[in-house]
């Protein structure tokens, strides 16, 4: 009888060809020696590969996928490698099935979170983990693709639901918006939630705080569960109806709604920041600044690193009258500005705008001030902004040389900013009218005057 001793050792040796991807949008790196494959989904407004850093040291082979546009949510797919979600999870599929590869986790965060999450249960890979996933879409609300993106008609709870052997976790900010989401798909026994004080971006407060790799690769690699980073507790079972009603009168501009509806939220999460934030946000909106105070700074005090709520509780401080309250959150804010290492300068202006847009004049002229003393900051349209301010003050002089400097300094505008020398040139004829009127008024009233001497 034949041997056919001699052909093991050349069997044992080879090798099925590997797929390769290698494109700008679609990217597999390959691991020596690991059976298992990361499918690694880049958030929005971005054409690069994400978290390559992040996960540069871990052994295990990973796929990198950009959406097409950057915001569309990957419902137009990835150029390259797919035209659209189903067709992401198909090809999924298949490289699992030609590699032979042992087990697939999906991650991505915001943007990517969704689409981890709608691909990994298409494809019923063996896991997810989403960062502060967007779940459902409603056009007008934030995070939510473009008018002209067309949206697939998938449930994704459906998904999920029948992705039985799949398991989601969902690591989520505690703002409204992203707990609303997370808690569509909370009740399902495939899916864990676990929420984090933090903004939006929780993958970028880890970094700032140094413990973005080590706290990822805890998690997608070592298998941690996402509940031992979960340091608020929120009843969302209690409060989802109420939530999406919140969410949706504040998105259409109802602030009275969202106030009152936010106000029952806190029935049953008093010491949730966000929600103090979302009441006090929208009686600032309403104006009713004595209203705002003391859930802006109930807030304020359960989380004071979070900056979002800084512009709305420093301005209504300044509305009623508490100035120097006002300047002690001045320099607390530029301090965690500096802290975090963003652009001061910015924020600054833009608080400048909030208070603008109040009708803190004299406070906003201050701010600017200060962006050009000590900043170095005096852009054009801070110019025109510090004429609005003036004439609102009816310093009608000191105003009509900001809106000339504005004309003077017009070459320096954006083509998006040129309205702003328009606005300028009337804004100026307005003065010089008033002038003239102020001028015209005080002959008359002084020509009996005049008239006896």
């Amino acid at each position: 009888m034949a041997s056919f001793a001699f052909l093991a050792a050349p069997l044992a040796l080879m090798t099925w060809p590997r797929p390769i991807v290698d494109g700008t949008h679609a990217k597999l790196e390959y691991a020596e020696g690991s059976r298992d494959l990361l499918v690694i989904f880049s958030s929005r407004s971005t054409q690069k590969f994400q978290y390559a850093g992040t996960f540069a040291d871990a052994k295990i082979n990973k796929l990198f996928l950009v959406d097409r546009t950057g915001l569309s949510w990957y419902q137009e797919g990835v150029p390259g490698f797919a035209d659209d979600l189903v067709g992401i999870a198909q090809r999924i599929r298949e490289l699992k099935r030609l590699n032979r590869f042992k087990t697939v986790t999906c991650f991505g965060a915001s943007m990517g979170g969704y689409a981890a999450i709608m691909v990994g249960a298409l494809a019923k890979v063996d896991r997810v983990v989403s960062v502060s996933p967007q779940v459902v879409f409603h056009r007008g609300w934030d995070l939510t693709p473009p008018q002209s993106t067309p949206l697939a008609e998938i449930s994704t709870s459906k998904l999920v639901r029948e992705a039985k052997k799949t398991r989601f976790e969902i690591l989520t900010s505690s703002e409204l918006l992203d707990v609303y989401h997370a808690s569509l798909l909370s009740e399902l026994p495939n899916v864990k939630v676990a929420v984090a004080q933090s903004g939006h971006n929780v993958l970028k407060d880890w970094k700032i705080n140094g413990i973005l790799g080590p706290s990822v690769n805890s998690i997608v690699i070592g298998g941690e569960p996402v509940s031992n980073y979960s340091d608020v507790r929120i009843k969302t079972l209690a409060i989802k109806d109420r939530l999406k009603a919140c969410l949706a009168a504040y998105y259409r501009r109802d602030f009275a709604a969202s106030a009152d509806l936010g106000r029952q939220i806190l029935k049953f999460c008093p010491d949730w920041f966000d929600a103090n934030a979302m009441v006090g946000v929208s009686y600032f909106n309403l104006k009713r600044f004595s209203l705002a105070i003391p859930y802006l700074s109930r807030a304020h005090t359960i989380y004071s690193l979070n900056r979002s709520i800084y512009p709305a509780l420093i301005v209504s401080h300044i509305k009623q009258d508490s100035p120097a309250r006002a300047q002690e959150l001045v320099a607390e804010y530029t301090g965690l500005l500096e802290a975090d290492g963003e652009d001061v300068a910015g924020a600054l202006s833009k608080l400048a705008g909030v208070a603008f847009s109040s009708s803190a004049h004299e406070f906003s002229i201050r701010l600017r001030n200060t962006l050009r003393t000590d900043h170095g900051r005096n852009t054009v349209m801070d110019v025109y902004l510090t004429g609005r301010s003036l004439t609102a003050m009816d310093r009608e002089e000191a105003a009509k040389e900001c809106f000339e400097q504005v004309l003077a300094r017009a070459a320096e505008l954006k083509p998006k900013e040129r309205w702003v020398v328009d606005k300028a040139r009337e804004r100026l004829s307005q003065v010089g009218a008033l002038l003239t009127f102020l001028l015209v008024a005080a002959e008359e009233w002084l020509a009996p005057a005049w008239a006896l001497l």
